[in-house]
């Protein structure tokens, strides 16, 4: 079952991509880097199909990949990349949203973050720059794969700008570039958004006890002192969901009006209660 979920959202996140490509982004020339990009450069300078493009450069990437991925990841990948190629030939100008090149921008850049991001979510890649960024930073360990991705992608946005001699088209390809890598972060850690908690107090055993019975989290109590008044103390820490946070200040205000309490934002939570799988 598990399986099955796990390559449904791949052609899920396959789709998504491509549509993302085909409806916002491409028919306005903006090539967010990448093969996507190389492809929307060669289908307007050469009117070769982005699916083609996509799909060649695919597969040379992963005959040089093959050596640098675990055999699982590569397969996967492999099968993302091509419904990704498959996808975008069946998506190639169903329809136009509009001409607000901002529009575009923005909803081109989250659904194809979107997309990538359950593709990467499921241990797998589209292909592209991150085969290319895998494969240096095996050669060269000081070179970050994501130092990589950046350089190919802004080298193939500003190659777009001079292609087509509009310079400003660099402004809406970076813009959808940021989009998309915010929103393929967000899917890709931010499913498991937390927050994390940290309460001092002198009714510390109390707020615990509620925290566990009321809220069945777990608290840690940690040793504390206060380098102002020299009293030591427990400091109590705890996870919850964003949720959940207003029911908690609601114990710690009961139990004590003048408690201390410091909420921060969790990217990640591993562990019983939260994503259990490492």
């Amino acid at each position: 079952m598990k399986i099955t979920i796990k390559y449904f959202l791949l052609v899920l996140g396959s789709a998504i991509t491509a549509l993302g490509l085909d409806v916002f982004l491409i028919p306005f020339k903006m090539s967010v880097g990448g093969v996507s990009g190389l492809g929307t450069l060669f289908y307007f300078m050469l009117n070769i199909p982005v699916s083609v493009t996509v799909l060649i450069v695919n597969a040379v990437m992963f005959v040089f990949a093959f050596k640098n991925l675990e055999k699982g990841d590569l397969l996967n990948s492999m099968l993302s990349a091509f419904l990704l190629s498959v996808f975008l030939q069946v998506f190639e100008n169903v329809w136009n949203i509009g001409n607000d090149r901002v529009i575009n921008a923005l909803f081109g850049g989250a659904l194809m973050g979107a997309g990538i991001g359950i593709v990467a979510a499921n241990g797998a890649a589209t292909g592209g720059t991150d085969l290319l960024a895998l494969m240096i930073n095996k050669k060269f360990p000081h070179i970050s794969v994501g130092n990589v991705i950046l350089f190919a992608d802004l080298a193939v946005i500003f190659a777009s700008a001079v292609v087509f001699a509009d310079f400003s088209l660099v402004l809406y390809c970076v813009l959808a570039l940021f989009v998309s890598v915010k929103v393929t972060d967000y899917i890709v850690d931010g499913m498991d958004y937390s927050k994390s908690v940290f309460i001092i107090s002198d009714k510390h055993s109390k707020i615990s006890k509620n925290i566990l019975n009321f809220m069945h989290r777990g608290v840690t109590g940690i040793p504390s002192t206060g380098m102002y008044s020299g009293r030591g103390g427990v400091m109590l820490m705890c996870v919850v969901k964003p949720r959940e946070v207003a029911k908690l200040k609601n114990i710690v205000k009961n139990a004590d009006k003048n408690a201390f309490i410091i909420i921060s934002d969790v990217a990640q939570t591993l562990g019983e209660g939260f994503r259990e799988k490492f």
